[in-house]
């Protein structure tokens, strides 16, 4: 792991009361390198537990609003269409022919 990036990271968490709400993981990868991974906060608010390697995390629909973003952003740099169809994309999904933009507006 990168001990400068993890260290501004760091520095960043404890110093930014905002950033101290945060219950998560972060991993930061390039190719096949970890350049910074750890856990923040709490996996169990209640009981003060602290999060480790080992948390569940609980997504919920928060993922949607993520790959919107990801969608979006490619499709600003020309990479992605939003009038492609799916199976297009991802051959796996066969019978799947709603245009991206039709899936995005269902969020």
């Amino acid at each position: 792991m990168d001990s400068n990036l993890y260290q501004k990271i760091n520095n960043l968490y404890e110093e930014n009361p905002l950033l101290q709400d945060f219950n998560g993981y972060i991993l930061i990868k390039e190719d096949d390198h970890i350049l910074f991974q750890q856990n923040f906060g709490y996996s169990d608010y209640v009981q003060k537990k602290i999060a480790d390697e080992n948390t569940i995390y609980c997504l919920g629909s928060i993922t949607k609003q993520f790959t919107a973003l990801c969608v979006l952003q490619l499709s600003s740099l020309s990479l992605l269409y939003l009038i492609m169809q799916w199976d297009g994309i991802f051959m796996i999904i066969k019978y799947f022919m709603a245009a991206i933009h039709l899936v995005l507006a269902q969020g």
